[in-house]
């Protein structure tokens, strides 16, 4: 089993070197031990420069995020990564097929301030463990538009930051070109063209 998941795995760095990548982001746990990652990486002439967290900082207190999130942090640290790609998913639908994407989860009109101050601290507590949050919008939860990502970065502060996703900004309807004033952190960029989307959030 440990053979297949690492042949997997290094079939898709070799996809990225091909493409002319040198760093990727670790998306899945196929591998989590840094003495094999390490030596797939390397041989393509790749880095790790982050790792995606679904969160559920909604339902769990700030301690218990750090503790669900520590086993993440500890491998990335372990690889030299200096940023952690964070995303709240809690009732998020993304992969969910029975779920019609309007049904998505959304904030009250009161919840921003109080979601802010605790992914704030989330992220100061990171930060003093070495590792920058970079917040990843995304369809399906909580912060997909462009008016949920305005109010999350209006809630946060500065140890917070924005991963711009531009596939996901033009799902929702957002032009990826007027976003580049954010500064993200880091920036990651899939394809625009999103054709079939409008029937898609039926």
């Amino acid at each position: 089993m440990r053979r297949a998941k690492l042949g997997a795995k290094a079939i898709g760095f070799d996809f990225a070197a091909l493409s002319g990548w040198r760093a990727a982001q670790w998306v899945d746990d196929l591998v989590r031990d840094p003495a094999l990652l390490r030596p797939l990486l390397a041989r393509r002439g790749l880095r790790l420069i982050s790792g995606w967290s679904s969160g559920r900082l909604l339902e769990r207190s700030v301690a218990e995020e750090l503790e669900a999130v520590e086993p993440h942090r500890a491998l990335l640290a372990a690889i030299g990564c200096t940023v952690l790609v964070y995303a709240e998913t809690t009732g998020g639908i993304a992969g969910d097929r029975a779920r019609p994407l309007s049904s998505r989860p959304s904030l009250p009109e009161g919840g921003w301030r109080e979601f802010g101050i605790r992914l704030t601290e989330l992220a100061d507590r990171l930060a003093e463990r070495g590792l920058r949050l970079a917040y990843h919008h995304h369809m399906g939860t909580v912060v997909e538009t462009p008016a949920e990502i305005d109010r999350l970065m209006a809630a946060t502060r500065g140890s917070v930051g924005l991963l711009l996703d531009t596939g996901h900004l033009a799902f929702a309807g957002a032009d990826p070109a007027d976003w580049t004033a954010h500064q993200p952190c880091p920036l990651q960029g899939r394809p625009a063209g999103c054709a079939g989307t409008r029937s898609l959030r039926r």
